[in-house]
């Protein structure tokens, strides 16, 4: 109901079991979101943009109407696989859904910052503003993944991300 903020040097670990995902409801209505700055595991999860008001899906009405997103920044790692994203993002700065962009104030203070990278394998995104959006992020791999009726794009390679590895996704 909260957003979370994982650390830079924090691990988050979500996990179900293989056949049998958990579920992991994100309040649009409280402003949940989850920034990483660290580390990112999670397998076996469906996360679902929700509206507790509406007890159900957080419905896409409008462009600027927030909805939960994952952004992963400067020094984050994400490995996510086997897990669904669904009813994520809006059209705000890094919110778009699953996000990986530096971050310009990090990259400020100390240009070594290493930029977010990270593995999607075998996922589905559906109903999330973009699919997938990097700018300035380095060694994605997204690979066995499944875009479906997302709003703008599937996935959005921006600005200035390096070396991505992009295949056998629908």
């Amino acid at each position: 109901k909260v957003p979370l903020f994982v650390h830079p040097e924090a691990t988050l670990i979500v996990k179900g079991q293989k056949g049998q995902p958990i579920e992991l409801r994100m309040a649009e209505d409280s402003g949940a979101f989850i920034s990483v700055y660290g580390n990112l595991y999670m397998t076996d999860v469906n996360v679902i943009g929700w509206s507790l008001s509406q007890n159900g899906p957080s419905i896409f009405i409008d462009r600027e109407k927030f909805r939960p997103f994952f952004l992963f920044s400067s020094d984050s790692k994400a490995y996510v696989g086997r897990s669904s994203f669904r009813h994520l993002g809006y059209s705000f700065r890094k919110s778009y859904g699953l996000t990986f962009s530096s971050s310009v104030k990090m990259v400020q203070e100390n240009a070594a910052v290493p930029r977010p990278t990270g593995w999607l394998i075998d996922n589905v995104f559906e109903d999330l503003y973009y699919g997938f959006y990097s700018y300035e992020a380095d060694d994605v791999v997204i690979i066995g993944n499944e875009y479906k009726n997302n709003i703008v794009y599937g996935i959005d390679t921006h600005d200035r991300s390096r070396r991505l590895i992009i295949a056998n996704n629908d």
